[in-house]
């Protein structure tokens, strides 16, 4: 169970909340801003392509060598095409790969900070009764 629970966090925690995020900076970025649940689709689905496809090269040993750099990397990769292909405003307008690709880092520099801040208040919660 503890090898599969950074994914269940990430699922949990680091994708409904990096979709809000990119909800508010797709406004603040491209001028409009897309229903919620378009944003966590696309979210889920860059999740799930990284996932995988690092389970693959994982067993086909590629990544034995890779940075936090590269697998950042990769998840702007996949959150940028993601975005591109599957956001879209209510009036049908859509991403620019620029635009996208700055949705994308906020999104991910976003959801470092919030959950930085939940762990620094758990464990200021933990000091506390413990």
């Amino acid at each position: 169970m503890n090898r599969y629970l950074p994914y269940l966090f990430g699922l949990i925690v680091v994708v409904p909340l990096g979709a809000l995020i990119a909800k508010y900076a797709t406004g603040w970025v491209a001028g409009f801003r897309p229903r919620y649940a378009k944003m966590l689709i696309s979210t889920i689905v860059a999740y799930t392509v990284v996932n995988v496809a690092g389970l693959v090269l994982y067993c086909l040993g590629a990544l034995e060598n890779s940075s936090r750099g590269f697998q950042v990397l990769a998840g702007l990769a996949a959150l940028t095409c993601a975005h591109v292909n599957l956001v879209r405003s209510d009036a049908g307008q859509s991403l620019s790969a620029g635009k996208a690709v700055a949705v994308a880092f906020c999104q991910i520099f976003g959801v470092v900070i919030a959950v930085l801040a939940i762990l620094w208040v758990a464990v200021l919660i933990k000091r506390l009764f413990l």
